[in-house]
């Protein structure tokens, strides 16, 4: 279902323009897309539009190669100690599907930047780990925290296995102003950009990754009127995982 609705965006997004959600598009089209859900791509030779030109807030991945660009799609999490306004959300980690989208990026460059903002539009109704589908085809793999500072990114699953990526933060930017603010009623920002560095205790060929183009995530100001336990907000990213 979800893979459905998210052709059906593709197909009648360009960069720049006005969301608009259509099921009218041509079989040549929608299969054309299909396919660059579902194949494994080699980036080597793509345009890589985004990244050229991160920002000069974050380091850019001189001398590394691009070998997976995902879409991660999931929660952010975050706790409070009381419900007064005294008190601000404190983020403790992240859950998300992050879905290869090589093919996205190669064949369709021109929409790769918008997709976040498709997919924060479908609710995941979930705070438990079950993001979306997980038995989509074209799963990289899933992005969880081993602790509050630490990013993993298991990019093993049921058809491959590349290994995980743990990570630390080594640089960030705020979201630009224009980025998706979240969905109602959570329209409360978009997450900041993050540049990652892998530790030595990563099991898989990559030495850094972005977080860019952020759609939601943010918390709310306050803690005021927040139930105990966690918050979760649901957010929205693209994921650039370079290698040297």
């Amino acid at each position: 279902m979800l893979a459905s609705y998210f052709l059906f965006a593709l197909v009648t997004t360009t960069s720049g323009s006005p969301l608009h959600y259509s099921r009218r598009a041509s079989n040549t089209t929608t299969l054309s897309l299909f396919d660059s859900l579902t194949t494994t791509c080699d980036l080597d030779q793509s345009r890589i539009p985004s990244v050229a030109n991160f920002s000069s807030s974050l380091p850019a991945p001189d001398g590394q190669r691009l070998r997976y660009v995902a879409v991660g799609r999931g929660i952010q999490n975050y706790t409070c100690d009381s419900s007064t306004t005294a008190a601000t959300p404190a983020a403790i980690g992240a859950i998300a599907t992050l879905y290869n989208a090589n093919c996205i990026l190669k064949n369709y460059p021109s929409m790769i930047d918008n997709i976040p903002d498709i997919l924060l539009q479908f609710s995941i109704h979930s705070t438990k780990g079950d993001i979306i589908a997980s038995d989509a085809p074209n799963i990289l793999g899933h992005h969880r925290f081993g602790d509050s500072t630490t990013a993993v990114f298991d990019l093993n699953t049921a058809s491959h296995e590349y290994g995980q990526v743990i990570a630390h933060k080594a640089g960030s930017m705020n979201a630009p102003s224009n980025s998706p603010l979240g969905q109602v009623p959570s329209i409360n920002g978009a997450v900041a950009w993050l540049y990652l560095l892998s530790s030595a205790d990563s099991t898989a060929d990559i030495t850094s990754v972005y977080r860019t183009h952020t759609a939601g995530g943010s918390p709310p100001a306050t803690c005021k009127g927040q139930k105990s336990g966690v918050l979760s907000v649901e957010y929205a990213a693209l994921y650039w995982f370079f290698s040297r």
